[in-house]
């Protein structure tokens, strides 16, 4: 099977994905519709695919998705369709008005909230994202796409496997020749912040309203730490800066 250099490392990680359920899933719903069909995809030549592949399902989809992306337990499927519902309200897909920052923050907030204590919802929900990054026809959907992915991987790590893949498909559109130069800088983000969250590991807390906020303007966030000499510093963080990152970087001198 070929497969776009792309989504070589999900090669291994094949068995994780129900690519035949996701496809019998997606037919029984577009029949009941009454659609066509739910993939755009670039045309890559006059041949047609006759079976339906890992490729076709990590392709971008307008429609909501009738079941999991990955394998997860039953008591969690509705709980991923539910996922991408969010993820399609964030990127604005089919949305007559332009959505707000206060309305992102919630959405954001709230992938947060379903995912940041379960690892399988995590992976689905990185599956998701990454699925609509791929062959998005619309460029402001495509950023939103991407600001999703950099601000879940700032908070949250995936599973060892799906991390795996993750950082080697985010690698190849970072560096690609012909990625956009916003999307280029949202993957090294969110390149950087997968390395940050793998090591820290997934936060305790559900990160508040002014991390999220901080994070989608670019905004570095501020405290004061106290030292038992009376002595004080103001110091610098955001969403996934950890208590070693900020004594590192900020206090040398107390070390």
């Amino acid at each position: 099977m070929s497969i776009p250099p792309e989504l070589a490392g999900a090669i291994p990680l094949i068995d994780r994905f129900q690519v035949e359920g996701f496809l019998k899933a997606m037919q029984k719903q577009i029949q009941s519709s009454g659609k066509r069909g739910f993939f755009i995809k670039k045309s890559v030549g006059p041949q047609v695919r006759e079976k339906f592949t890992l490729e076709d399902m990590l392709c971008f989809q307008k429609d909501p998705i009738p079941t999991s992306l990955l394998k997860v337990p039953n008591d969690l499927v509705s709980r991923s369709i539910k996922l991408f519902h969010v993820i399609l309200k964030y990127m604005g897909v089919d949305s007559p008005a332009i959505i707000s920052l206060e309305e992102r923050i919630e959405l954001v907030a709230k992938l947060y909230k379903h995912t940041l204590k379960r690892s399988e919802l995590r992976d689905e929900l990185f599956a998701q994202i990454s699925k609509q990054t791929r062959n998005n026809p619309d460029r402001s959907w495509l950023i939103r796409a991407w600001e999703l992915m950099y601000l879940c991987a700032s908070s949250m790590p995936p599973s060892k496997d799906i991390g795996a893949y993750l950082s080697e498909y985010v690698h190849y559109i970072a560096h690609g020749a012909t990625t956009d130069s916003d999307v280029r800088v949202l993957a090294l983000n969110t390149l950087n912040a997968l390395k940050r969250s793998v090591k820290a590991g997934p936060r305790v807390a559900i990160p508040a309203r002014e991390e999220i906020e901080a994070l989608l303007t670019s905004r570095k966030l501020t405290t004061i730490v106290f030292f038992l000499d009376e002595t004080f510093e103001e110091i610098t963080y955001d969403m996934a800066t950890t208590v070693a990152d900020a004594v590192e970087k900020n206090v040398p001198s107390q070390i």
